[in-house]
């Protein structure tokens, strides 16, 4: 069992849910694409912490997103870009 996502297909809002208790928890996420890259952020189980500490771990997220939508133009020589053009330099500076 594991935590997967629900979609509102009225607002396309996203929110989490724990597969084992079909409970839904934490903050409303954007879109889809963004709850599965805040899932893979996460350094644990996204049901290990209370609603407040995911709401918290979103924030921050969301912060780092905004400086990797600033990534370098030209990373520096030997720096893998992936498939969203973020070089692994800005990556790890924004604690991906």
């Amino acid at each position: 069992m594991s935590v997967r996502i629900i979609t509102d297909k009225d607002s396309g809002d996203q929110v989490l849910y724990c597969s084992t208790t079909d409970f839904a928890f934490g903050p409303i996420i954007d879109s889809e694409y963004d709850a599965e890259y805040f899932l893979e952020w996460l350094s644990v189980d996204a049901r290990k912490y209370t609603d407040d500490e995911l709401s918290d771990q979103l924030s921050i997220w969301k912060e780092n997103c905004e400086l990797l939508s600033e990534c370098c133009a030209e990373p520096p020589s030997g720096e893998v870009i992936d498939g969203l053009g973020i070089c692994s330099h800005c990556k790890e500076h924004a604690g991906f």
